[in-house]
């Protein structure tokens, strides 16, 4: 499965193999408060161990989505001795779907509640991700190769 990400004009990769910055000073986010992001995170980690809003790379199998954000390029998890993880809902297309589901978004009862309700998962293989899915996957790796799309 291959796997996109829409890269903003002021962030725009070169091609080839890149360190997850986001391992060692976690991104900020861009659609959500600062409250729900913390949140979310600390929801993952106690799930998954990873602080998944913070310190993975989001990608979707979906190009129209991942040109949402910007430029698409294609992103592969470079698997070497870092433990490669893709942590995903079926039931969601978008994290910030949470903004329309939940009543007061940062109110950690309620959004806890709406990810237990959403079924995340974590595997570690890309092929264990259902061939349908389009929606977001965080990609929680070391290293990625990303190359631009000319699909």
């Amino acid at each position: 499965m291959k796997l996109y990400r829409g890269i903003g004009v002021d962030h725009q990769p070169t091609e080839g193999i890149l360190k997850n910055k986001y391992l060692k000073s976690p991104r900020r986010p861009l659609h959500s408060t600062h409250t729900l992001h913390s949140i979310a995170d600390n929801w993952f980690q106690n799930k998954f161990g990873i602080l998944a809003r913070s310190q993975t790379i989001f990608c979707t199998p979906n190009k129209y989505q991942a040109s949402q954000f910007g430029s698409v390029v294609e992103v592969e998890p470079i698997y070497n001795s870092f433990n490669v993880s893709f942590i995903f809902s079926q039931r969601v297309h978008d994290f910030n779907e949470i903004e329309t589901a939940v009543t007061k978004i940062e109110d950690k009862i309620q959004v806890e509640a709406w990810l237990n309700s959403m079924s995340y998962i974590m595997v570690n293989k890309a092929s264990d991700i259902p061939e349908k899915f389009d929606g977001e996957i965080m990609l929680y790796c070391d290293l990625y190769k990303v190359k631009y799309s000319n699909e």
